[in-house]
């Protein structure tokens, strides 16, 4: 709402912003010049304020959108060729491993008869853990490492093998990066976006 001596003129917000608005009052406003500059100075500080929050909050919102689908795509296509490099690998080497829906890999090369672990049991396991070019990052070294299942501590693609499993077990697993440390790596010896290789023998369940 404008308001000159005893004339008002009630314009829509955006109108205000508008050509026409600005014509009509123009032509409509007789009154004093000082009155009417105070009019087109109001006009000047609606023109700046659009202009400063207007279109950059849209173009904001746009470049972000935009962002967030090109990192969308990127990880896409990493991860397309992370399973690409385990299938290779698996095949090169002839293991004859097979996949789960989430992306691990594995082999169960002993098993026995006792019951698959399940969440909440207290499990003892001896294990090494490499890279698919075969350097060895970390080991048990015959002293096994007691977690328990379901309760973290160890990879996601390791608490998933490890439900498969039962006392007496011997495995191998392959995680990708995001079944194990991620974009990060473990800030230590496994590198950022790693692919590492799990061989290991349950000990014990309770």
């Amino acid at each position: 709402m404008l308001q000159a001596e005893n004339f008002t003129v009630r314009c829509p917000m955006q109108s205000v912003y508008s050509k026409n608005c600005c014509v009509f009052m123009l032509k409509n406003f007789k009154t004093k010049p000082q009155t009417m500059f105070r009019i087109l100075r109001l006009l000047v500080v609606f023109f700046m304020l659009n202009a400063c929050y207007g279109e950059p909050e849209q173009k904001i919102s746009t470049d972000t959108t935009a962002a967030k689908e090109m990192l969308i795509e990127s990880n896409k296509k990493k991860l397309k060729s992370e399973l690409e490099l385990i299938a290779k690998y698996v095949n090169d080497n002839k293991l004859d491993m097979q996949k789960t829906e989430s992306g691990l890999w594995y082999k169960i090369s002993k098993t026995t008869n006792d019951a698959l672990i399940s969440l909440g049991d207290k499990v003892s396991y001896t294990f090494k853990l490499s890279l698919l070019n075969g350097t060895v990052l970390y080991a048990s070294n015959a002293a096994p490492k007691t977690i328990i299942a379901g309760k973290g501590g160890v990879e996601s693609g390791l608490e998933e093998g490890l439900l498969m499993l039962n006392k007496g077990s011997k495995a191998m697993f392959i995680l990708p990066p995001h079944l194990a440390h991620g974009i990060a790596g473990d800030n230590n010896k496994i590198p950022q976006r790693a692919i590492i290789l799990y061989e290991l023998e349950i000990i014990d369940v309770q």
